[in-house]
């Protein structure tokens, strides 16, 4: 049957917005690496910050979630450095 669970990673940890504007490595919750492209706290609550994945924008609430507050595979994650050797 269908099972919408949304699995996280062991190796990555919770999202932290100073930390992946000091560059360390970001990631979905499936694991795929994110390019942050900026952070504005001017901007509506659901455009805070901004990114690529897989080449296409999109734009994630300050807390790194995709949506509110329902999790997604597109919620953000700090990554650890060896996913990136």
């Amino acid at each position: 049957g269908w099972n919408n669970t949304v699995k996280t990673n062991r190796a990555m940890k919770q999202f932290n917005l100073k930390e992946a504007l000091e560059g360390k490595p970001v990631i979905t919750r499936e694991g795929k690496e994110v390019k942050i492209a900026g952070y504005s706290n001017s901007a509506p609550e659901i455009y805070r910050i901004a990114g690529y994945l897989n080449g296409v924008f999109r734009q994630w609430y300050e807390h790194g979630g995709y949506f509110r507050d329902i999790p997604s595979n597109l919620d953000l994650f700090i990554g650890y450095s060896y996913w990136y050797s």
